[in-house]
């Protein structure tokens, strides 16, 4: 509930707030930043900001900023295309990238050690760009949003499942970025990824010029990539193709062989318009298969690429009386937590516990975090979701959080174990879930309210 003033939506709270859909006095409306309502426009709704109020697609919303539910339109495909001005632009930052990496190449190499990922890095840098050209090579073509995960999944984002749907039909959740392509006469290829447009930082994936596709695993959501594709011919001239393609803004699945119930809290929005970073905080079940074998990080290389570098172990200590080394690598800190779950943390034995871990969330060193306790979900979501309540995630969006633990437990679809937490928190002073948290830990619990600052300025940030 809120109220329109001035163009401006203010949630019940009296904030202005990037809420999405909103329904005020029975009319549908979109808060924008800073709660700024849409007029006179259309606008594509993602699932994240529909509120359940409508479905993912195009709508209308017209100079009173009321959507015509008329003018919906399910985004449609297209074809991606960049102009050759663009590419030309993209591939000379690309050239001065690589020349400069060259020159630095040549002064380490020797002192450095090379692993499979240097090497082919080394074959892309080494090639120079003496020519711009996309005849012969063919890069994919992509809907207005690419989805990483399954269609099942996607529906659900789309509004046209419920979870309690998804989950029924046995499906999995996660689709990798499947990468499609052809190219002629080339002895080599090199695909460079990156967030910025200017390749300031980039990811390289060596291409096989026989095959036709590379699959990429673990991509954010809700972001837009920069592609170039870097292809030598015979004759030694390198062409050059690009573009660019945007991920849906959906719940970020990770996949890491052997390992359950893993994805991103990151993605969600807060009251005040920010918004949760995606690769700060990886949950799931645990690595090594100490409580349960069947969960066992089978190739830790795999988890390589998320650049953990702290195993945040909810699991009590017992469980093991030898040096404890973490499957991520020798080179990842590790500390058990002993953590409570759901009625638990009111009781007087947990608290050292819970500031424990509070203040070791809020220590920046400890990022990127994998956390887990055994089945990453009732220590796990506990902990989650005291974190997302400090960070301001909505009410909804926390339930849905808990919930999607219902993906590996359909148990969990159920919220009977997370109301005993509500309970234990009706007499905690705060007009909001996340008030009556904030209060609890650092009044009864003894968390410093820098400590909860820190962690916010951490994982918050404006969209």
């Amino acid at each position: 509930m809120g109220k329109i003033v001035d163009g401006v939506f203010y949630s019940s709270e009296g904030v202005p707030t990037h809420g999405g859909i909103v329904k005020v006095d029975g009319k549908l409306y979109y808060a924008g930043k800073g709660g700024k309502i849409v007029r006179d426009q259309k606008k594509i709704i993602h699932h994240g900001m529909a509120n359940g109020l409508v479905k993912h697609g195009r709508y209308y919303f017209d100079k009173n900023g009321v959507i015509r539910l008329s003018s919906y339109r399910n985004p449609a495909k297209k074809q991606k295309t960049v102009s050759k001005t663009v590419i030309t632009k993209r591939v000379g930052i690309a050239a001065a990238l690589l020349i400069a990496l060259v020159l630095a190449w040549a002064l380490l190499k020797d002192y450095l050690p090379k692993s499979s990922q240097e090497a082919a890095q080394e074959s892309a840098i080494a090639a120079s760009v003496e020519a711009s050209s996309t005849y012969d090579i063919t890069l994919p073509q992509f809907d207005d949003e690419v989805y990483l995960c399954t269609e099942t999944m996607k529906q659900y984002y789309q509004g046209q499942l419920t979870l309690e749907q998804a989950v029924k039909s046995g499906t999995a959740v996660y689709n990798p970025f499947q990468f499609q392509y052809s190219m002629r006469n080339a002895v080599s290829a090199t695909l460079l990824l990156s967030e910025q447009e200017d390749y300031s930082d980039y990811t390289a994936y060596p291409l096989d010029v026989s095959g036709y596709e590379l699959v990429i695993d673990n991509l954010k959501t809700a972001t837009t990539y920069y592609y170039l594709v870097l292809a030598k011919d015979t004759a030694g001239r390198t062409h050059a193709n690009g573009g660019d393609f945007t991920t849906a803004d959906t719940n970020r699945f990770i996949s890491l062989p052997g390992v359950y119930n893993s994805r991103d809290i990151g993605g969600y929005r807060t009251a005040d318009g920010s918004c949760v970073k995606q690769g700060l905080l990886i949950r799931g079940t645990e690595l090594d298969g100490l409580v349960e074998n069947f969960y066992y990080l089978s190739d830790p290389q795999a988890a390589a690429p998320l650049g953990f570098v702290y195993e945040f172990d909810l699991r009590n200590s017992d469980i093991i009386s030898t040096p404890f080394i973490s499957r991520l690598g020798s080179n990842v800190g590790h500390k058990f937590y002993n953590a409570p779950a759901y009625g638990a943390i009111f009781r007087d034995w947990q608290k050292e516990s819970l500031r424990e871990i509070f203040a070791d969330l809020a220590n920046e060193r400890h990022y990127p975090m994998y956390m887990h306790c055994t089945y990453g979900t009732d220590r796990t979501g506990t902990i989650v979701f005291l974190l997302q309540g400090i960070l301001g995630v909505s009410e909804e969006d926390m339930i849905k959080e808990y919930s999607l633990t219902g993906l590996l437990n359909k148990a969990f679809l159920s919220h009977e174990q997370l109301q005993i937490i509500f309970d234990g928190l009706q007499g905690v002073p705060g007009d909001t879930i996340n008030k009556k948290i904030e209060t609890f830990l650092v009044d009864t619990v003894g968390v410093p309210i820098a400590q909860i600052r820190k962690i916010r300025s951490i994982f918050l940030e404006k969209e």
